[in-house]
């Protein structure tokens, strides 16, 4: 729906998963999600914050 905000919403969530001691993998899976879910809505309004961002990677699982 709109863009705005993607980028800034995938490296919030490679931080936020880096900062809990993730592994590389998680942390893209992490920032994948956030920066996908932010161009659900206008201006990134569906970003995710971390029960969101918990329920969307364990729809998912990371290999």
């Amino acid at each position: 729906m709109d863009t705005t905000g993607a980028g800034d919403c995938f490296d919030a969530g490679f931080v936020h998963a880096l900062l809990a001691g993730k592994q590389l993998p998680d942390c893209l899976a992490a920032a994948v999600a956030c920066g996908a879910a932010a161009t659900a809505g206008p201006g990134s309004s569906r970003a995710l914050d971390s029960a969101g961002l918990r329920q969307w990677l364990a729809r998912v699982p990371c290999p």
